[in-house]
C-alpha cells in the first residue's frame, strides 16, 4: 500500500509540473489591463494608448489602457500595487508616481517594494523658458539678476512636487539664489500665463514646450537632462551651464505588481522592447524629444531605488509638501 501512495504520489508531482509550465506558457490568456494612474488626455496617457497598440501585437493579446488618476498619480498606482500578481495587470509607472511621491506623501499606501519592475521606457528632460519677447535670454542672465534681487523673478511649474518644481528648486540650490515659485494645476496653465506676461519664466517636460517653441512663442534657454536634447539641438543642459548637480529627467516605465512570476516579468519585458522600437512608436517618441529606452528588469529595478533617493533629498531641501 505504501509502494502505490508513494507512485501515486509521484505521479501527481510529474503532472502538476508540466501543467504548471504549460499556464506560464501560455500567458497572455487574456486581455492585459495596462494602468495609467492619470487622467484620459494627460501626457502619460496619450504615451500609453500608443503604446498599448504595439505593444498588443506583440503580444498577439489586447492590451486595455485604465484611466485612474487622483492624488499625484498614487490612487490608481496604488491599485496596480493591490491587483492579483497574475501577469494580467500592469502599470505605466513614472518619476512622479514612483519616485517623487514617496517623498511627498507621508500615508502613501504602497512602496517600492509593492511592484516587479519589468523595464524603462523613456525618459525626457524638463525645459527651462521664457515668453519669445521677454528681456531674459540666458540662465546666467536670470542667476545674475536673482542674485541682485532676490525673489525678484518667478518661475511657473505643473504643480508643487512636480519633476520640473523640484528640478528648479535643485538649480535653485546650486547657484544659489531665489526665485518665488507659482504652482499650477498642469504646466500647460503656466505656459498659458507665461505667454501672456504674467511669469517670468517656466519649467515643464520637453514635449509639453515643443510645440511653443516651434512656434515662436517661447525661447527655450536650459534643458535639465544629461545631455542636449535632439529637438532643442542649440539649447545647452545644466550641466554645460554650470549645475550639473540639478541635471534631472522625467521618465516612464512599466511595473508589474509584485510576486508576478519571474517568466512573465522577462516575457512583458521583450515584448515591451520590441514596441518600444516599432516605428510607429520609436519615431514618435524621438519626435517628441523623448529617449527610448528598454533596459532590463534588474537595471529599470536599480534605476527606480537611484530616483527614489535622489528626489527624496530634492523634496526635502525644497521643503515641499504634497497638496
Amino acid at each position: 500500500m505504501k509502494k502505490i501512495l508513494l507512485s501515486l504520489s509521484t505521479l501527481a508531482l510529474g503532472l502538476i509540473a508540466p501543467l504548471s509550465m504549460a499556464a506560464e506558457q501560455a500567458w497572455p490568456e487574456k486581455p492585459i489591463k495596462l494602468m495609467v494612474p492619470y487622467p484620459a488626455g494627460s501626457a502619460t496617457d496619450t504615451f500609453a494608448r500608443v503604446f498599448s497598440i504595439a505593444l498588443a501585437k506583440e503580444l498577439q493579446q489586447s492590451v486595455i489602457v485604465i484611466n485612474r488618476g487622483g492624488a499625484g498619480g498614487s490612487l490608481g498606482t496604488a491599485e496596480l500595487a493591490r491587483a492579483k500578481p497574475d501577469g494580467y495587470s500592469v502599470l505605466i509607472s513614472g518619476v512622479g508616481t514612483n519616485a517623487i511621491n514617496y517623498a511627498l506623501y507621508k500615508d502613501l499606501s504602497y512602496s517600492d517594494k509593492d511592484f516587479a519592475h519589468v523595464t524603462l521606457l523613456t525618459t525626457g528632460p524638463n525645459v527651462i523658458a521664457v515668453a519669445a519677447q521677454s528681456p531674459l535670454s540666458s540662465l546666467k542672465g536670470i542667476v545674475d539678476k536673482a542674485k541682485t534681487s532676490p525673489n525678484a523673478l518667478n518661475f511657473g511649474s505643473g504643480g508643487s512636487g512636480s519633476s520640473g518644481h523640484l528640478a528648479f528648486e535643485a538649480l535653485k540650490a546650486a547657484a544659489d539664489v531665489e526665485i518665488l515659485h507659482v504652482p499650477y494645476k498642469g504646466v500647460n496653465l503656466a505656459l498659458n500665463d507665461l505667454m501672456a506676461g504674467h511669469i517670468d519664466m517656466a519649467i515643464g517636460n520637453q514635449n509639453a514646450l515643443l510645440p511653443l517653441v516651434e512656434g515662436g512663442k517661447l525661447k527655450p534657454i536650459a534643458v535639465t537632462g544629461r545631455a542636449r536634447n535632439p529637438v532643442f539641438p542649440s539649447v545647452p543642459t545644466l550641466a554645460e551651464l554650470g549645475y550639473g548637480e540639478a541635471t534631472a529627467e522625467s521618465w516612464m516605465g512599466l511595473s508589474f505588481p509584485a510576486g508576478t512570476d519571474t517568466e512573465i516579468v522577462e516575457r512583458m519585458n521583450k515584448a515591451a522592447i520590441g514596441a518600444l522600437q516599432s516605428s510607429d512608436i520609436h519615431d514618435r517618441l524621438l519626435k517628441d524629444g523623448y529617449t527610448v529606452e528598454g533596459t532590463t528588469s534588474t537595471e529599470f529595478t536599480a534605476f527606480v531605488r537611484k530616483e527614489i533617493i535622489k528626489w527624496a533629498k530634492a523634496a526635502d531641501a525644497s521643503g515641499v509638501q504634497a497638496e
